[in-house]
């Protein structure tokens, strides 16, 4: 498989990089984003959290900031029909880890493959700056039996419920690769590589650029 070249599409210059300290404004303001009837607004403020790479079985990166992780549960809380989400729930949502930063892994597999869990991949993070890897905090392959939902992985909840009945399984239809970061450690207005491999193999990389997103 030859590598895909992709890039992260940059916000204007307006929008704030991204910080992993928000303070009540910033959680105030990612509510309203994750729960606007706009829905043209919240397309276009994902839009530059995923990276494409189209290059089967790899779909796309998501890059998941802590003020993008409040954003997806109040959209997560609206579609539920939940009425109240305010900063005590976002804060929640936040728990013991507020400065932790994602990048998910998004795969397609043929209903016809033979895997038996999700391949292997690795996602690494290095910097454009000293070409150094970032150490990440863990790495998580979330199996997926059905169709995706947008913007958050399955859960070990929702894998056992997409099960077909009568003992017998549905073949795995893709996964996501969720790796995570203390984002404290990464450069707020920094630029890193992004890069997909098989073993030694690069199927695919891209850049990122921190400083575009929230």
């Amino acid at each position: 498989m030859r590598a895909a070249f992709v890039s992260l599409v940059v916000l204007t210059a307006t929008v704030q990089a991204f910080d992993v300290s928000l303070g009540l404004d910033d959680i105030t303001r990612a509510i309203s984003i994750g729960r606007t009837g706009i829905e043209s607004e919240r397309i276009e403020f994902h839009r530059p959290y995923r990276l494409p790479v189209g290059q089967p079985p790899l779909d796309y990166i998501e890059v998941v900031t802590p003020f993008r992780r409040i954003v997806l549960a109040a959209e997560a809380a609206l579609l539920r029909g939940e009425r109240l989400f305010g900063q005590r729930e976002a804060l929640a949502v936040l728990g013991e880890t507020p400065e932790q930063v994602e990048l998910r892994l998004e795969l397609t597999l043929s209903p016809l493959n033979t895997f038996i869990g999700v391949p292997g991949y690795d996602v690494v993070l290095i910097s454009t700056v000293n070409q150094m890897p970032v150490l990440s905090r863990s790495v998580d392959r979330i199996p997926r039996f059905g169709p995706r939902v947008n913007g958050q992985p399955q859960s070990p909840a929702q894998v056992v419920g997409s099960r077909a009945g009568r003992g017998q399984s549905q073949p795995l239809l893709g996964g996501t690769i969720q790796v995570t970061y203390d984002g404290r450690q990464l450069d707020r207005n920094g630029r890193y590589e992004v890069i997909v491999a098989d073993g030694g193999r690069t199927l695919a990389r891209g850049q990122l650029n921190l400083s575009a997103l929230r």
